[in-house]
């Protein structure tokens, strides 16, 4: 735990990083100069990125493939003055009071159900397609564990903060929570044809829009947007809401290790009770097989250096002793993670970085991924699609607590690697 004084001068340095913009030039060096290394022992050698390191002017930042914007989401000038043309629609709307009478706001706060990180990011982008599709403003409230997140966005060009005393005129809503793929149309037929102002709390997957069965929708909708593959939905909605920053450079003192220059990550997804869990023994034993299976997915791609994630303290301890044993350079985050929807605590700043943002964050800076464990997470994939990650950098390890996990593509790691149906480069190519 931080000292009230140390925790003044995160915010404080928080603070003139943000009103001065000084970002580093080196994403990775920057997280380089944050990083110390457990005290060695016999048997483990255990590296950590350090908790409370990294001060952050936005969550979200640049990663090695943030220029893969503009060929995936908007390739063409036709693309881009849409975008722009919602923009300005919106602009004007803000000063309408008849036009914010039919505005939309997704919802989610901490009396709300809404799912995970991974699920906010579905339905916040699901809402923002709705949105434009039936010509209506979009606003955004946000707030988790007692924080504000959309305060930690960089917002480019649009105003999606809601207008002070707004949200209490606005009284139509719409909850679409767990829905499955086939209501996707149905929901934004709703939103199309009521013409009030509506707030909509949901985690309804936006890919869904993308896919096979909905194109035909999405053509009629959204003509304009139907180059965008599914995967990229998060992060098409996001980089024309929001624009990435830098990591800037905290400075703190005895970190003795870097990582490396280039990493990739594994994110292992436990169930939701053991989300920060910092135990072993039966998570050991729970976890053993499919850690172990992740693990050697990553050598088997050539990866040797990598940034373990999981919610689970217990299981980044037994993926540090595995990996060494593997030959393999685990590094893995210090903070105790938390579920946003299960865990209602307020945290400030500096514990809300270090439990979420974090992780996510790093997953945004790796070269490739591996997404395994219970299930395909939300958490993840909404990191990669931020990060505009090409899907060949991503594996699958899909062994889960006492079953294969459900969600994942029907082959192993190894047979990916084989037939290269998901093409993996190692990085050090």
């Amino acid at each position: 735990m931080h000292s009230a004084s140390q925790t003044a001068g995160y915010l404080a340095l928080l603070a003139l990083f943000t009103l001065h913009g000084t970002l580093s030039d080196r994403p990775i060096a920057a997280i380089n100069s944050l990083i110390e290394a457990t005290p060695e022992s016999a048997t483990l050698k255990a590296t950590r990125l350090a908790e409370g390191a990294i001060v952050f002017t936005s969550l979200w930042n640049r990663g090695p493939y943030a220029n893969n914007y503009d060929g995936q989401c908007q390739p063409q000038e036709e693309h881009k003055r849409k975008w722009h043309e919602y923009k300005a629609f919106h602009e004007q709307c803000r000063r309408d009071t008849q036009c914010m009478r039919k505005a939309l706001v997704w919802q989610c706060v901490d009396s709300d159900f809404c799912g995970g990180l991974g699920d906010n990011l579905h339905g916040l982008t699901f809402a923002l397609y709705a949105a434009i599709a039936s010509k209506r403003p979009f606003f955004i409230s946000w707030r988790r564990l007692g924080v504000d997140l959309l305060s930690h966005f960089s917002q480019d060009g649009i105003n999606v903060t809601l207008p002070d005393g707004f949200d209490r005129g606005c009284t139509g809503q719409i909850h679409a929570i767990d829905n499955i793929a086939y209501n996707a149309p149905f929901i934004i037929h709703g939103v199309s044809s009521r013409p009030d102002c509506l707030k909509i709390v949901t985690n309804m997957p936006s890919k869904w829009l993308f896919e096979a069965p909905q194109r035909e929708i999405l053509a009629r909708w959204l003509p304009w947007m139907t180059h965008i593959k599914p995967f990229n939905a998060i992060g098409c909605a996001m980089r024309f809401l929001f624009k990435p920053s830098v990591l800037t450079i905290g400075t703190r003192q005895g970190f003795a290790h870097e990582l490396p220059e280039k990493f990739s990550v594994i994110h292992y997804r436990v169930e939701d009770e053991h989300i920060g869990n910092t135990e072993g023994g039966a998570l050991d034993r729970d976890y053993k097989e499919g850690v172990h299976e992740a693990l050697q997915c990553a050598k088997d791609a050539g990866i040797h250096e990598l940034v373990f994630v999981s919610g689970s303290g217990g299981v980044k301890d037994l993926a540090v002793k595995e990996g060494t044993d593997m030959g393999l350079q685990v590094f893995t985050a210090n903070g105790e993670a938390r579920h946003v929807d299960h865990d209602h605590s307020k945290l400030n700043p500096s514990q809300f970085e270090s439990a979420l943002w974090s992780d996510f964050l790093v997953m945004q800076q790796a070269e490739s991924l591996i997404i395994a464990g219970v299930r395909n997470s939300g958490f993840s994939t909404g990191a990669a699609s931020m990060g505009f990650m090409p899907e060949d950098k991503i594996l699958y390890s899909a062994k889960g607590l006492y079953h294969d996990a459900f969600g994942f593509p029907g082959t192993t790691c190894e047979e990916q690697l084989r037939t290269q149906v998901r093409r993996h480069m190692p990085i050090s190519t």
